[in-house]
């Protein structure tokens, strides 16, 4: 099923095309945190984080390329991640 299709359905609450696109889509959430320099140990946490604001924010989807929006989703949740790390260890 493509993208778009699933994407559709998960924005009107269907929970089982939501979890085959997080199936789809997990591996590359992983690399691409890792490849912002998350550590392997923190990858699970960031990666759940990514795939929870995904949830939340997923009905402002508008049709751009999918996995442009969740490198950012991503991006950011490293980001997020760190900084409240950083502010946890002061």
């Amino acid at each position: 099923m493509p993208d778009k299709e699933l994407i559709a359905k998960a924005q009107s609450g269907d929970l089982e095309s939501y979890n085959l696109l997080m199936q789809l889509h997990h591996r590359t959430v992983e690399k691409f945190a890792f490849q912002c320099g998350v550590h392997v140990h923190d990858i699970p946490d960031v990666t759940q984080e990514v795939f929870i604001k995904l949830y939340r924010f997923l009905h402002q989807f508008n049709h751009e390329r999918f996995t442009t929006w969740l490198y950012k989703i991503t991006l950011n949740a490293t980001r997020d991640y760190y900084r409240k790390e950083t502010r946890e260890v002061a």
